[in-house]
């Protein structure tokens, strides 16, 4: 800006020497100039500033081809999720075959349950179970020389019929979770090492001996609690009954005898 003033200034000490508007037309000459430069990069700021705010088209082919790819992805992961969901050895999708994996766990996998219990169908010929229609009904697993602890995940057999575990080497408590298999009808723990109380079962009362630390509640009073008593006092008022029915039957018998007689 100090080389265009000074241009202006000479250009106009030149025409105008000796005029007494000389220095006002200088200073107007040099406001002019600093208007124009200041004006310029503010007007390239503004358009600077309208391109970054200006929004490209968007092009559908791109986002089509974007979104595919994108599915395309999610769709092989899966895939692979569910590749190897199947292929792990310890995986299945038999709820009854994750409660005998527990179970087998629970007595320190055994060797010989161990190499029978695999596959995905226990009822395919797995060692020491019998089913019927499909159903496991019948676990015997005596004297195999077991030992660990009675798993809770039994309870989880819902069709289970019979359990025996007698003559082995098992520690620990009866689990409670067993009286809660409703189809149970026979369970045998005879000859362990067991310890502590029995729990009540509705359906049977477990086959406990040679287990001398187990305590047996009286099961016939707890029959009695949990509605035995109800049906006994029903029966008992049934047989009455029919007593005092046929009694008071004869009765009239002997009296309509005793009538034909006096006549």
């Amino acid at each position: 800006m100090t080389d265009t003033f000074q241009r202006v200034y000479f250009r106009k000490r030149t025409e105008d020497k000796g005029n007494g508007s000389f220095a006002y037309k200088a200073e107007e000459s040099m406001l002019r100039i600093e208007e124009t430069e200041k004006s310029k990069p503010m007007v390239s700021q503004r358009v600077w500033d309208n391109r970054k705010t200006a929004k490209s088209p968007v092009d559908p082919e791109a986002l089509g081809l974007r979104l595919r790819r994108l599915v395309c992805i999610a769709a092989w992961f899966g895939f692979l999720a569910v590749v190897k969901a199947h292929s792990s050895p310890g995986s299945s999708t038999d709820s009854r075959v994750d409660a005998l994996l527990s179970v087998m766990g629970d007595f320190g996998y055994n060797l010989l349950l161990a190499q029978s219990w695999k596959g995905s169908d226990p009822c395919d010929y797995w060692c020491r179970i019998t089913c019927m229609e499909g159903q496991i009904e019948y676990i015997v697993l005596a004297s195999m020389n077991l030992m660990g602890r009675i798993s809770k995940r039994f309870a989880d057999l819902t069709s289970l019929y019979a359990l025996d575990l007698s003559r082995n080497l098992l520690t620990g408590t009866i689990p409670y979770e067993l009286t809660t298999v409703k189809m149970i009808r026979s369970l045998y723990l005879s000859h362990n090492q067991l310890h502590g109380r029995v729990p009540h079962f509705k359906t049977l009362i477990p086959d406990t001996k040679g287990n001398p630390e187990v305590r047996r509640d009286n099961h016939t009073l707890a029959w009695v609690l949990s509605g035995g008593f109800k049906a006994l006092a029903l029966g008992i008022l049934i047989g009455v009954g029919i007593y005092l029915f046929r009694l008071g039957k004869g009765t009239d018998h002997i009296e309509l005898v005793r009538q034909r007689i006096l006549k």
